[in-house]
């Protein structure tokens, strides 16, 4: 597969308390990908990357708040968040991350 499709599905990890916490407790991983990545394409992706096994992965689109900036109407963009679960024995050093 393409090495610039594997830094383009996923965006970044998202770090708030309660992914901690899930990542933690769970070994499950919230990530930031791209809106038409699915969930076989992002499976393949996080393997190769981190060298670990994926057990499940959900996937959500977050819509975008509507706004005003100037009295002038507007809209953030939809984005997608997948939330990734881990077997048993693996881990995911996201310093490592870029």
């Amino acid at each position: 597969m393409n090495e610039l499709l594997l830094y383009k599905t996923l965006i970044k990890p998202i770090y708030t308390e309660k992914s901690v916490i899930s990542a933690e407790k769970n070994r499950v991983f919230v990530f930031k990908i791209d809106l038409k990545s699915n969930k076989r394409t992002l499976k393949y992706v996080i393997e190769k990357l981190f060298n670990v096994s994926v057990l499940k992965i959900r996937t959500l689109i977050i819509k975008g708040k509507k706004t005003k900036f100037k009295q002038m109407p507007g809209k953030k963009p939809n984005w997608k968040k997948a939330f990734v679960s881990l077997k048993e024995g693996y881990e995911i050093n996201l310093s490592n991350f870029k």
